[in-house]
């Protein structure tokens, strides 16, 4: 979920970061571990357009209601 340039803001700006991306063993219990851990607020969420990534999308939605109950 953080790309380059993601990285680079979040080691200069002192923030937790957390690279997720379909295929990534147990993604969820991952992220809901890195939310606790960090008293995550905000979550900013970076990544490939769907134009390159075209699942991107379905797989951060999925990820996000398994984690955090996302409403419909």
């Amino acid at each position: 979920m953080a790309g380059l340039k993601g990285q680079w803001s979040s080691r200069k700006h002192k923030k937790p970061r957390l690279h997720l991306y379909p295929g990534v063993s147990e993604a969820a219990d991952k992220l809901r571990v890195f939310v606790q851990e960090n008293s995550v607020k905000v979550l900013n969420v970076a990544g490939p357009r769907a134009s390159t990534e075209p699942k991107v999308g379905q797989f951060l939605m999925a990820l996000l209601d398994e984690v955090l109950g996302m409403p419909d």
